[in-house]
């Protein structure tokens, strides 16, 4: 079983912005790395695959997001990584007025072990239509819309390599807690394979918020 990070580059407004997933990987492929079936499978094919993640993502999202490119990598096969920058501009779908970069969509999994936190989702690109005034509570056009989004992160994606099936589960996973210097706290993967499976909620769903959410990270001359 391998486990697999995905990340999404993007810059919104001058800020750069990332969000990442994990996921489980079962069977073997055939001829391919099984990076490279996870970013097909996520929808990174161009032009962007209808119904996959990526073009849901692209669906909610202002023109004034600009997808940059994106990197598969599997946590402990160095030599198993897929990673290009987009050909073209790629930008979100919806060309309307975007609100600041701390404004984002926001999503939370459920819980399935007390051993793992359930995990929460931020995505820039939301549009001044979006939302209803006074609250900043969602309009039910981008509601029905992140509801799809929602559960396409929570299904278990496929690539079919030369008649064989490989399978990803999405995962929430548990970092190690570490001391990087003196008083200071830090978070990484765990050494092995096999520990970091011991560390992951595997089997989650996700919902979306129905409300506006914040990203502090992303204010204005901040980081992603």
């Amino acid at each position: 079983m391998a486990i697999y990070e995905v990340t999404l580059n993007s810059t919104y407004y001058g800020q750069n912005c990332l969000n990442r997933w994990n996921y489980i990987a079962g069977g073997i492929p055939a001829a391919v790395q099984g990076s490279f079936g996870l970013a097909f499978a996520f929808g990174f094919a161009q032009p962007a695959t209808a119904g996959t993640i990526y073009n849901r993502i692209k669906l909610v999202s202002s023109s004034s997001v600009i997808f940059t490119g994106y990197r598969v990598v599997n946590l402990y096969d160095p030599e198993d990584f897929y990673s290009t920058p987009f050909g073209s501009a790629q930008n979100g779908d919806i060309a309307s007025e975007g609100m600041p970069p701390f404004s984002a969509y926001g999503f939370r999994s459920n819980q399935v072990t007390l051993a793992v936190a359930r995990g929460t989702k931020r995505l820039v690109g939301v549009v001044e239509s979006a939302s209803l005034p006074g609250g900043g509570v969602l309009g039910t056009t981008l509601s029905s819309q992140l509801t799809p989004l929602a559960a396409a992160m929570g299904e278990v994606l496929t690539y079919e390599d030369e008649g064989n099936t490989v399978s990803y589960s999405p995962a929430i996973l548990s970092r190690e807690e570490y001391a990087p210097s003196p008083g200071k706290v830090a978070y990484r993967k765990y050494p092995t394979e096999a520990e970091q499976l011991e560390h992951a909620a595997i089997g989650i769903s996700w919902e979306p918020y129905n409300t506006v959410r914040s990203q502090v990270s992303r204010q204005y001359g901040r980081g992603a």
